[in-house]
């Protein structure tokens, strides 16, 4: 073969990399009638097919007028920015008809399409408007002329960000006390409402991350409800208030959620913290005070549309309960709900899946008039990544008991007993036409009729009823007051709420309200009195008090709520909640300390940890109070409960804080004498040695490199010692591990050596590479430890160059040429595969086949043991090298423990074929240009003020220091390579996609 110069393959690559990627095209699963047929339904239910394409596609959320008509947004224009314009009319707004009371749609016409639409995530059909959510506005729509097309726009709000993304404003919806509700994903907002109001949200904002807000229905005043979520998408009000919503986690990490809304509640997705982003701790900081915690985790999925159900036709099980869309793994679920301390508790119960057929993509669910619930489908096999695969299907079903038949009821709001009817209609469209009509009419009789409903039968009409009332002057207000005194807790509760948005004096009217025997009543009133209105009054503050003395030092939800209440004046209500206490230190006490973490309570807590008579139980919570306050001062505390006479549970709790986010909160602590004593002794301690490993790697603890290179290179030691002891030499990435790394290569223990190979190829260093270059001609060295040494290179463009190098030169070992041949055209980076293809050719698949259709791949049969061989094996794909699976594998991409929940076969196939058709928003390649070391790309797996950590495609964390950062671009590729099928046959092929599809 002619050798090409390695400028020329420079040369060649740099030209290739204009050329573009096929994409691979897939055909619809199974036609409307089939994938009905395969639908499971929970008993009681029955599901229909009420419209189909060609009348809708792709459809991003759904609402049902007073008439029973489906209102539908299409998504044909989907992220511009990777997919192409399907359609430069621009996206549509549907409206599907019943006209003959078949329960099928008959009738579908366009109600508006503009080259501006495109994408929107959020429809409310509210009288004769029309709100629709699309970054960067919240706008409305009108038909003025009557000719069923919209012909006025009106813009509420602007500057939502996220524009063409699925990170931005979605779910706007009407609620019972008549505001609109709605979400903003991640990428923030910078919107000022009519009446001059400004909110901010994102970074170098005085909000973070997702938030979800309500507005008036003219925009008049934008109020932030919470902050710190990563991408909710649509709330649900109860009757009463009480607000939940659903959101998404960082793909593969099985934390989706849903929460309670708790007005002023950081939900803990920012700062993002270092560690494993499947812990709660970790993926929400859920164990940081001031930061509210879930009701309910609903793991791997893409939640998006959720309402709350009040209507009578569903069985009774899912009454007055959330109902939820997840597209992920293509369910509707239900939530039933109960009370738990000053929150709730929820449970799951699927009302409707289809195993059958991976396309079933729910987005969306709404009730109808008639109290059926409507579903709507975006029907693709893949979901998430901004991807989008299939461009023409989209369906909308229907839920209802057996036999049930699509009837509108007529409503007539033009009289207070039509309005007050149509009032406790499960409807929203309805429900909106009855709360206007009954808000303008000021008769007597609309007022009697309104009293009448708040003192009946029927719980949900009643708060419904004093949502209005509350409206009605003095009259209006003495039910509320009345409400305020009622045996049920949630009118109690909902009575706090209307009372407080009346002002400062309303609520004090119900002062008895603060000695109320339910949590979620103190917990509303400790909510409301966190706005300055209610803070300039001295009886509110004594409210505080005596609120926080009812605190039963266990409820969380209760005590977010009293941080929320005190926040910025924290240390004024420490000081006196303690002088009032009869004790010095309850779990009540310390609750509150580990609320507020004022230095008053962190005097406390030590107070406490310095007696040798306190409780274990006492010193544990103490601990907690410290490591919440931070600061030197507690690192000092900290560091003096090293003992190693100590419980170890206690011992154990000290390491974990001091090494947190790899001890960023007191890097003081590393030079300390007293922690490196311990450490000393600890390595000693069969128990404490792997805790103290753990440490030294978590604070990067140079001055151990001594006794780790003692442990790895001593062969009477155990294996498991040894590999430990490389491990933490891995993650201190010091130069002078090298050597002794380099002599482990020699190891007779044949684990021992490729753990030492590993380590030095995570150094990232051309030295490393170089040692481990040289194995590869040590025809001495074992054949399995030469192949690591190939994987390991080859995951590194500098790596991979030296083999491509040695290639071209002739000097590449025979024995390992196929295996470098097959690394390198694997490779993430594009100018190494494309050098690969001139110096390393790969046969076209293994075996020399070509790949055939994705068509014809579907119809192929697969064996699952054998693709689960082919996933974790160590020939072809290699696949466990960057993903895990039930814990097995490595965290460089997705867990994929649950992929077959998310991804249909034909998306599993474009996933290997294409990866960079669906790349999760964290795992996004950047390429950073640096002072030091040239350019380096990876995902960003942490970032802040000081510098970023970048992860490679072998998992190596690389930490950059923000000074050292010339420039950073964001990569259109994925770090998963492409051509990882030249490594296997077709039938390997199938059987891989065969195996992940049955991963639920």
């Amino acid at each position: 073969m002619k050798m090409v110069g390695m400028e020329k393959l420079f040369a060649s690559a740099a030209a290739l990399l204009g050329l573009g990627v096929c994409v691979v095209s897939v055909r619809a699963q199974l036609a409307p009638g089939r994938a009905l047929r395969s639908m499971k339904v929970a008993p009681g239910l029955e599901v229909t097919l009420f419209a189909a394409e060609p009348d809708l596609v792709n459809p991003t959320a759904i609402d049902i007028d007073a008439q029973g008509r489906v209102w539908v947004t299409e998504a044909v224009n989907y992220r511009l920015f990777k997919n192409p314009l399907m359609r430069k009319e621009g996206d549509r707004i549907r409206i599907l008809e019943d006209t003959d009371g078949d329960g099928r749609c008959d009738k579908a016409t366009t109600f508006y399409q503009d080259p501006a639409l495109q994408a929107p995530l959020g429809i409310a059909v509210l009288g004769s408007r029309v709100y629709v959510c699309q970054s960067p506005d919240l706008f409305y729509l009108e038909d003025t002329n009557g000719d069923g097309v919209a012909d006025k726009r009106t813009v509420v709000l602007t500057g939502f960000k996220g524009v063409d993304h699925d990170h931005a404003i979605h779910g706007v919806i009407f609620g019972p006390d008549g505001h609109l509700y709605m979400s903003n994903g991640d990428q923030g907002l910078d919107v000022t409402d009519k009446l001059g109001n400004r909110i901010q949200v994102g970074r170098n904002a005085p909000h973070m991350a997702a938030s979800v807000l309500k507005t008036d229905l003219e925009g008049n005043k934008l109020e932030l409800l919470a902050e710190g979520l990563r991408n909710p998408f649509e709330p649900a009000i109860d009757s009463f208030g009480n607000v939940f919503i659903s959101d998404n986690d960082d793909d593969g990490n099985e934390q989706c959620r849903i929460v309670f809304v708790m007005e002023g509640g950081n939900y803990g997705y920012w700062p993002k913290r270092k560690g494993d982003r499947r812990l709660d701790a970790v993926h929400w900081n859920e164990n940081v005070p001031g930061v509210v915690p879930k009701i309910l985790k609903t793991g791997f999925g893409s939640p998006t549309g959720m309402m709350f159900y009040e209507g009578n036709l569903l069985p009774e099980p899912f009454r007055r309960a959330l109902i939820h869309a997840d597209a992920g793994p293509g369910v509707i679920r239900s939530y039933p709900l109960h009370s738990r301390g000053a929150a709730f508790s929820a449970e799951i119960r699927t009302l409707l899946s289809c195993p059958a057929d991976k396309w079933f993509r729910p987005v969306d669910v709404a009730a109808a008039p008639d109290g059926s619930v409507f579903v709507a489908d975006w029907y693709d096999p893949g979901v998430g990544g901004h991807n989008l695969v299939d461009f023409d299907r989209g369906r909308i079903y229907r839920l209802a008991p057996p036999g049930s038949s699509y009837r509108i009821p007529k409503v007539d709001v033009s009289n207070p007993g039509g309005a007050a009817s149509a009032l406790g209609s499960p409807n929203q469209a309805i429900r909106f036409l009855a709360f206007d009509a009954l808000r303008q009419d000021k008769s007597e009789e609309a007022l009697r009729i309104l009293q009448s409903l708040a003192t009946g039968t029927d719980d949900v009409v009643r708060a419904r009823a004093l949502w209005l009332l509350a409206l009605k002057g003095e009259t209006g207000r003495g039910a509320v007051l009345d409400a305020a005194r009622d045996p049920q807790a949630e009118f109690r509760a909902q009575a706090v709420r209307i009372l407080a948005s009346q002002g400062p004096e309303m609520l004090r009217q119900a002062s008895w309200l603060a000695d109320d025997s339910d949590p979620h009543v103190r917990r509303e009133i400790l909510l409301r009195l966190q706005h300055p209105n209610f803070r300039d009054n001295s009886w509110a503050s004594e409210w505080i008090l005596k609120l926080a003395e009812k605190f039963d030092g266990q409820d969380r939800f209760y005590r977010e709520a009293l941080g929320i209440a005190v926040r910025g004046e924290e240390t004024r209500y420490f000081r006196e909640i303690a002088r009032r206490s009869s004790v010095e230190w309850d779990a009540r006490l310390a609750g509150i300390a580990l609320q507020l973490h004022t230095p008053e309570a962190i005097e406390a807590a030590v107070k406490v940890l310095s007696s040798s008579g306190s409780p274990a139980e006492e010193r544990l919570s103490a601990l907690q109070v410290m490591a919440a306050g931070g600061g030197t001062r507690v690192v000092d505390n900290l560091l003096d409960q090293l003992d190693m006479s100590a419980p170890k549970p206690f011992i154990s709790e000290v390491m974990e804080v001091l090494g947190r986010d790899e001890g960023a909160g007191w890097p003081q602590a590393k030079r300390d004498r007293r922690l490196t004593e311990f450490l000393k002794q600890a390595l000693e301690n069969v128990e404490l040695r792997p805790m103290a490993e753990r440490l030294i790697r978590d604070l990067r603890l140079l001055d151990f490199m001594p006794q780790m290179v003692v442990a790895a290179t001593d062969r009477k030691r155990s294996q498991q010692v040894r590999l430990a002891a490389i491990e933490t030499l891995r993650e201190l990435q010091s130069p002078a591990a090298l050597d002794p790394l380099r002599r482990l290569l020699q190891d007779p223990d044949a684990r021992v050596a490729s753990a030492a190979a590993q380590a030095i190829g995570a150094s990232g260093t051309d030295e490393a590479y170089q040692s481990l270059s040289a194995v590869l001609g040590d025809l001495s060295k074992p054949r399995p430890l030469r192949k690591d040494v190939v994987r390991l290179l080859g995951t590194s463009r500098s790596g991979a160059l030296l083999m491509l190098q040695m290639a071209e030169q002739g000097k590449f070992p025979q024995d390992l040429q196929l295996d470098a041949s097959a690394v390198t055209n694997a490779s993430p980076h594009e100018s190494i595969r494309l050098m690969a293809q001139q110096v390393l050719p790969l046969p076209q698949m293994r075996g020399g086949t070509v790949l055939p259709p994705v068509r014809e791949l579907l119809r192929k049969r697969g064996d699952s043991s054998r693709g689960k061989t082919t996933f974790f094996g160590t020939d072809g794909p290699q696949c466990s090298r960057c993903h895990k699976i039930a814990g097995v594998g490595r965290d460089v991409g997705p867990d994929l423990t649950r992929i077959g929940t998310k991804l249909a076969p034909e998306a599993l196939f474009e996933s290997i074929l294409n990866p960079s058709a669906a790349v999760a928003h964290e795992y996004q390649v950047w390429l950073i240009r640096t002072k030091s070391r040239g350019y380096i790309d990876g995902y960003i797996r942490s970032e802040a003020d000081d510098g970023i950590e970048l992860v490679d495609s072998n998992g190596n964390a690389t930490r950059i220091p923000a000074a050292d950062v010339l420039s950073r671009v964001k990569s259109a590729t994925s770090l998963m390579p492409t051509g990882l099928s030249s490594g296997m046959t077709t039938q390997q092929l199938v059987d891989l996609v065969q195996f992940l599809s049955t991963l639920k």
